[in-house]
């Protein structure tokens, strides 16, 4: 319904411009003709006459060429309007905003086009002159959206994803007063332990995120892989917590320099330039920072550094869950998920009974415990 009342608009709106036009051209052309013979005096039944059938002839051409004429600027409307609809905010945003400086600069440019004195000819070159200067600050504004929106983020200082941007020089500043910043990386993030470990107060300085790292989450978010997307979204939805914290400074921070470098390299070589700490679940980054002398705090060895310590003839209660790879061995496992091998354990699967500690063993996998059942 609403489709069709704009379409029969439309329609009146052409035949109405098309008898309009021949109107116009009928004026035009007896006004010629009275330049050209001054003398003449042309009676006013001819005027009207004149009038009304060159209107009505154009009026016609108007009906004839309006249903055509209407679908088409009906498809290119909506067409335009799901551009709009689809087009993301700051860049329609950007768009509009450069086009109304197209536009102003426009109106200056006619003010100084009106002193040549008024004519068809500088009326039309003001209509170009808005038209093109409007389109051209559109198509910059579309185009350049992002530095556009840069540069107004830089010069407000306003936030970005309700972080705030924190420079190099400002992170050099703060290692140098003995508090140095903390760079996350995508498995701490992933890891979520950081929450609580910011929480609870055991990371001192401001917490950076750096541009790339979020990125890359939203990259692993957005893989067709079940498991890597539920690890991207476990970072996103980490970063979210933060934000959430009360007392915790989030910043993020945008590399000076754009490379394809992988992203621990670009992570350690920012550790470098701001003297910060990396923070890290990748054992791998962690010695990879440890040869190149950068420090780094390692998440895993924290937690292992953090599992109670057991003592030879110490009882513990534990559930039996399996068997285990030697003869008679069943395997448990303490609070903080540390393994038991129990000795004469097998027999007991299913079981939670107390055990006795014969000894502890540190690998690299984490520390395990051998005790004896009963």
């Amino acid at each position: 319904m609403t489709s069709q009342f704009i379409k029969r608009l439309l329609r009146f709106l052409i035949i109405l411009s098309c008898t309009g036009v021949g109107i116009a051209i009928c004026a035009g052309s007896i006004e010629w003709y009275r330049l050209g013979s001054p003398g003449i005096t042309i009676p006013m039944v001819t005027l009207l006459v004149a009038y009304i059938c060159l209107g009505l002839l154009f009026a016609l051409i108007g009906l004839a060429i309006s249903n055509r004429l209407a679908d088409i600027l009906m498809e290119r409307g909506n067409t335009l309007m799901q551009k709009f609809v689809t087009l993301p905010f700051p860049q329609l945003m950007s768009a509009v905003l450069c086009m109304i400086l197209g536009l102003l600069v426009a109106a200056l440019l006619t003010n100084v086009v009106r002193f040549m004195g008024a004519s068809i000819f500088t009326t039309a070159f003001s209509a170009i002159l808005y038209v093109c200067l409007g389109a051209f600050g559109y198509t910059i504004g579309y185009v350049r959206s992002k530095d556009f929106q840069a540069y107004l983020s830089s010069f407000l200082h306003t936030p970005q994803r309700t972080f705030h941007r924190k420079t190099h020089r400002a992170a050099r500043k703060g290692a140098q007063r003995g508090v140095p910043d903390k760079l996350l990386d995508a498995s701490a993030l992933i890891d979520g332990r950081i929450v609580d470990l910011i929480r609870i107060g055991f990371i001192e300085g401001d917490i950076i995120i750096p541009q790339f790292i979020i990125e890359e989450l939203h990259h692993i978010a957005d893989s067709q892989d079940p498991s890597k997307k539920a690890r991207g979204q476990r970072g996103l939805d980490t970063i979210a917590a933060l934000q959430k914290q009360s007392g915790t400074r989030i910043r993020t921070m945008q590399e000076n320099s754009e490379d394809t470098l992988e992203t621990d390299v670009r992570l350690l070589r920012l550790s470098r330039d701001i003297g910060g700490v990396v923070i890290t679940g990748d054992s791998n980054l962690a010695k990879v920072a440890s040869v190149s002398s950068l420090p780094v705090l390692n998440l895993h060895e924290l937690a292992g550094i953090l599992r109670p310590v057991v003592l030879p003839g110490q009882t513990l209660t534990a559930l039996i869950v399996k068997e285990g790879r030697e003869a008679g061995q069943g395997i448990a496992y303490m609070e903080d998920g540390t393994m038991i091998v129990v000795e004469n354990g097998r027999s007991h699967v299913g079981e939670t009974m107390e055990l006795t500690v014969t000894s502890s063993l540190q690998t690299n996998a984490g520390r395990m415990v051998f005790a004896k059942a009963g």
